[in-house]
């Protein structure tokens, strides 16, 4: 549970959005504790399955753009 804040807290910059009305706050947290619970989900299963193929949990589009911005290149055939 610790590291799900974290993960929401630092690698989200929930702190930093300063959002001052709830209408706009609960949607942006709903979104952010999403994408926290994935990052975490992700983590915790590369390491247990770290041979485990990507497009198992990402679709083509998905992956191709993420190795596009780590890798600044096409991604491989």
């Amino acid at each position: 549970m610790e590291i799900y804040f974290r993960i929401l807290k630092s690698g989200c910059k929930v702190e930093e959005l300063q959002l001052e009305k709830l209408e706009r706050l609960e949607p942006t947290l709903a979104l952010y504790m999403i994408i926290a619970w994935r990052v975490l989900y992700l983590t915790l299963l590369g390491r247990e399955c770290s041979e485990m193929p990507c497009d198992v949990v990402f679709a083509e589009k998905e992956w191709e753009a993420i190795y596009i911005v780590a890798k600044r290149k096409p991604p491989p055939e």
